[in-house]
C-alpha cells in the first residue's frame, strides 16, 4: 500500500493505492471471513471454493467486504504514521479506480484548522453591568425568602370544608381512554397540590369543591404535544376519590424561622446573606459575559478556516443537550418543534450561528493555550483536589483514590480553562461604558 497526502485549507486528501497482488489478498481475506454466509449447490455451507461462490453470486461478491476492510485498515495505519493529521470528523471515502493494476481510494478528511491569532492582548472590552436596583434587589430577596417559606410549610388536615385552590388533595384516581385504562393513569393515595399545574390542564380545577369521601368522574383532553404518542390529543375520563384535604400552614417569618432554615441567628442576617449571594451570582454572570465578549473580539481579529463538519458536530451536540432538557420536563424535541410550528431543518439552521461562535471560541482559546504554553501542573491539580476534598471532609490522598481517569481529565480541562481566562483578564482591560 502506498499513499500521497495533499492538504487544502482544513481538509486533507489522502490518495491510497494497492497493487493487484495486495488487492487480491484483500479479496481472499474477504472470502475467508464471509464464506459461511453463502450456499452453493453441491457444497456444504462454508466449504464452497471462492470461484464457485463467485460463479453463483457474481464476480464482485467479495468486493464491498474487501474494500471496507481495506479502507478501515489503511486509514488507521496512515493516522498512526502521520501524527500531525488531527481529524475532526469521519473521512469521506470514494473509490477512484479499480482495474487489472489494483485499486485507488481517496480519503477526504476534515482536520483541526490552523488558527492565525490576531490581537489577544492589550484589548479594551466594555464592562458588563448587571447590577440590580435597590427595588429589584428587595424584590428578589423577598421572592427567595417566600420560596423558602413555602418549602418550610407544614400540612394541616382539614375536614370541615371542600377543596380549595392551594390545598393538597390526597386522591385515588383511575384514568381511561375510550373506556380502557392506560399505563401510568392510575394511583392510590396521591398527594396533589391544587394549582401546581402538575397534571394536564383542567384536571386540578375539577377537584376544587370536592368533599372528603366524594367520588366523581372528570373529563380532560391530553394536549397535542403530550409526550406519550398514544395519548396525544385524546379525551380521557378520570375517576377520582378524595381521601383527605390538607392546607399549607406557613411559619412566621422571624428570627426563629431564619435560624431553623439557615446558619444565621436572625432574619436580618439571613436577608443580608441572600443579598450577598445575589451579588456574587451577578458578578459571576457579568464576568462570564465579559469573557465571552473578549473571546468573540479575539476571534474576530483572528483567521481560521472552520470545516463544515465541526459546525455540524456542534449543532448535533446542542440539539442533544436541548433534547435532554426537554426530556426532564416530559417532552420531546419533535413535540416542541410541532408546538412552535418548526422543523428540524429550520431548528438546525437556527442553531448555526451559536454553533459557529462556540467552535470559534474553542479554537481561539486552544491557540492561545499553545502559544502561551499554558498548562496544568501537578500542583494545580492537587490544589483543586484539596478544595474538593475539604468540601467532603476527606483527605487529598483519599480524594485522589476516588477519582477515575475520566473525572481527572474533566477536572484538568476545567483548570486549564480557568488559567487561560485568568491570563486573558490579566492582559486585557475591562473598561466602563463610555457615555455620549
Amino acid at each position: 500500500m502506498n499513499y500521497k497526502i495533499n492538504k487544502e485549507q482544513s481538509t486533507v486528501n489522502i490518495t491510497v493505492t494497492a497493487t493487484i497482488e495486495e488487492w487480491e489478498k484483500e479479496l481472499q481475506d474477504a472470502y475467508e471471513r464471509t464464506k459461511d454466509k453463502y450456499e452453493v449447490q453441491g457444497f456444504r455451507k462454508g466449504k464452497a471454493p471462492r470461484k464457485q461462490i463467485e460463479l453463483a453470486y457474481g464476480s464482485n461478491v467479495f468486493f464491498e467486504e474487501a474494500l471496507e476492510n481495506f479502507c478501515a485498515n489503511s486509514y488507521s495505519d496512515i493516522l498512526k504514521k502521520e501524527t500531525s493529521i488531527k481529524p475532526v470528523a469521519y473521512p469521506r471515502m470514494s473509490l477512484q479506480k479499480s482495474d487489472e493494476k489494483g485499486i485507488e481510494v481517496l480519503f477526504s478528511v476534515d482536520v483541526m484548522p490552523e488558527v492565525e491569532l490576531g490581537d489577544y492582548k492589550g484589548l479594551e472590552i466594555e464592562k458588563v453591568d448587571l447590577e440590580l436596583s435597590d427595588e429589584e434587589m428587595e424584590h428578589e430577596v423577598e421572592h427567595r425568602l417566600h420560596h423558602q417559606l413555602e418549602h418550610s410549610a407544614k400540612l394541616e388536615e382539614v375536614s370541615d370544608r371542600e377543596v380549595q385552590n392551594g390545598d393538597v388533595a390526597n386522591i385515588d384516581f383511575t384514568g381511561k381512554v375510550d373506556g380502557v385504562a392506560f399505563e401510568g393513569g392510575s394511583a392510590q393515595g396521591y398527594d396533589l397540590e391544587i394549582g401546581s399545574k402538575t397534571f394536564i390542564e383542567g384536571f386540578e380545577e375539577q377537584i376544587i369543591g370536592m368533599k372528603v369521601g366524594e367520588e366523581k368522574d372528570i373529563n380532560v383532553t391530553f394536549p397535542e404535544e403530550y409526550h406519550s404518542e398514544n395519548l396525544k390529543g385524546k379525551p380521557a375520563v378520570f375517576t377520582i376519590k378524595l381521601n383527605k384535604i390538607s392546607k399549607k400552614v406557613l411559619p412566621e417569618m422571624n428570627d426563629e424561622w431564619a435560624s431553623d432554615v439557615s446558619e444565621f441567628e436572625t432574619l436580618a442576617e439571613y436577608k443580608e446573606n441572600i443579598k450577598n449571594e445575589i451579588h456574587k451570582a451577578i458578578e459571576q454572570n457579568a464576568k462570564i459575559k465579559e469573557e465571552e465578549n473578549l473571546v468573540r473580539t479575539i476571534a474576530q481579529n483572528s483567521k481560521m478556516d472552520i470545516p463544515h463538519s465541526m459546525i455540524d458536530n456542534e449543532i448535533d451536540y446542542m440539539i442533544q443537550s436541548y433534547s435532554q432538557r426537554l426530556a426532564y420536563q416530559g417532552a420531546t424535541l419533535d413535540d416542541y418543534l410541532k408546538h412552535i410550528g418548526s422543523t428540524m431543518e429550520a431548528f438546525r439552521e437556527q442553531c448555526h450561528h451559536d454553533a459557529h461562535e462556540n467552535v470559534e471560541a474553542r479554537l481561539v482559546l486552544q491557540a492561545i493555550i499553545e502559544k502561551e504554553k499554558i498548562e496544568v501542573t501537578d500542583a494545580d491539580l492537587d490544589a483543586r483536589l484539596e478544595e474538593i476534598a475539604k468540601q467532603y471532609g476527606k483527605s487529598l490522598e483519599d480524594m485522589k483514590k476516588e477519582m477515575d481517569n475520566h473525572t481527572l481529565s474533566h477536572l484538568q480541562n476545567e483548570i486549564l480553562t480557568d488559567k487561560v481566562f485568568e491570563f486573558l483578564r490579566q492582559n486585557n482591560k475591562f473598561v466602563a461604558k463610555k457615555t455620549k
